[in-house]
C-alpha cells in the first residue's frame, strides 16, 4: 500500500502510512527499520512545514536517541518542537514533546525529562489524545522515578495503569506496572509481592510479545539474588543478558550478572567480565 501511493505521488498519505509504521516498529524495539521508515517519510513529504513532516521529525529524533546517538536526537527533536510551535497545534506540540521527553531520558536529562513530560501530559489531556497521554505519562513517570519523587511517580502510575488497560496500551501499561512494582518494594521491602509481579510482567511480555522481555527476566533474577539464591539469580540473569535489547540501556542486565557471579564465588567468571 505504501508503495502504491508513492506511486501515486499522494505526499501526505505517504507521511501518514510511514509515521504509523514507524510507531509500531518503534514500540516492537525494530529500531533502525522504525527510522528507515521515518526518513523514506520524511524524503515524501518535503521540507514545508506539515503535520506529518513534524510527527516524523518527533519520532525519527526519539529513535536516534533510543540508539543512544544525542546529536541527532537533540536536533531532529529540536527542530520538530519548532515546527509544531509554527503551525499553532497544541496537540501536535503534546506529541513532540512527548518525544523530546523519553530523548531526555535516554542521556539522564532527567529533570528536563520530567518537566517536559508533564507540559506534554498537559496539551494532550486537553486535546483529548489519550493514546499518547499513555506513551507520556509512562515517560515522565520514569523520570519522577528516577529522581526519587516517590509520591509523583506513584501518582502517574494509578492515573496511567487503568487508562492503559482500557485503551490496550500495552508498552504503557508494561512499564506502569513495573515502577509502581519498584516504588511498593522501595517503601515496603516485600521481595515476595515483587517476585509475583516479575512472574506476572514476564507473562504480559510473553503474551503481548513484547521486546522488553530480557527485563523480566532481570527482575526474578534480582529477587533471587536479595535472598541469596545465588543459582537461580545466575540463571535469570543469563536468560536477561541473552535477550537484551540493544539501546541506550544496554548493560543493565549485564552488570547484574558480573555482580551475582561476585556474589556466588564465581571469581574466574567476574574477573573475566572485568577483564
Amino acid at each position: 500500500a505504501l508503495a502504491l501511493y508513492e506511486q501515486l505521488g499522494d505526499a501526505e498519505t505517504v507521511g501518514r502510512i510511514c509515521w504509523e509504521l514507524c510507531d509500531q516498529l518503534n514500540w516492537a524495539g525494530r529500531w533502525p527499520e522504525s527510522l528507515e521508515t521515518a526518513h523514506r517519510g520524511l524524503a515524501a513529504v518535503g521540507e514545508g512545514a506539515s503535520r506529518y513532516r513534524c510527527r516524523l521529525l518527533a519520532l525519527a529524533g526519539c529513535i536516534e536517541g533510543l540508539l543512544g546517538r544525542y546529536a541527532p536526537a537533540e536536533r531532529l527533536t529540536a527542530e520538530a518542537l519548532q515546527m509544531s510551535e509554527e503551525l499553532g497545534d497544541e496537540r501536535l506540540q503534546g506529541e513532540a514533546l512527548m518525544y523530546r521527553t523519553l530523548v531526555d531520558l535516554c542521556f539522564v536529562q532527567v529533570r528536563e525529562s520530567a518537566a517536559g513530560g508533564a507540559r506534554a501530559a498537559d496539551l494532550l489531556r486537553s486535546a483529548g489524545s489519550l493514546w499518547d497521554l499513555c506513551a507520556t505519562l509512562h515517560f515522565s513517570g520514569s523520570a519522577d522515578l528516577w529522581l526519587g519523587h516517590l509520591s509523583d511517580a506513584d501518582a502517574i502510575g494509578r492515573e496511567l495503569e487503568p487508562l492503559a488497560a482500557r485503551l490496550g496500551h500495552l508498552g504503557a501499561l508494561v512499564f506502569a506496572r513495573r515502577y509502581l512494582a519498584y516504588i511498593n518494594l522501595m517503601r515496603t521491602g516485600d521481595i515476595d509481592a515483587f517476585h509475583q509481579f516479575a512472574e506476572a510482567d514476564l507473562e504480559l511480555c510473553r503474551t503481548a510479545p513484547m521486546p522488553w522481555i530480557s527485563d523480566s527476566y532481570l527482575y526474578l533474577g534480582l529477587a533471587n539474588f536479595w535472598r541469596g539464591r545465588w543459582e537461580e539469580a545466575l540463571e535469570h540473569f543469563k536468560d536477561a543478558v541473552d535477550l537484551e535489547t540493544p539501546g541506550f540501556l544496554a548493560g543493565s542486565e549485564w552488570s547484574r550478572l558480573l555482580l551475582a557471579r561476585a556474589y556466588a564465588g564465581a571469581t574466574s567468571e567476574a574477573n573475566a567480565m572485568l577483564r
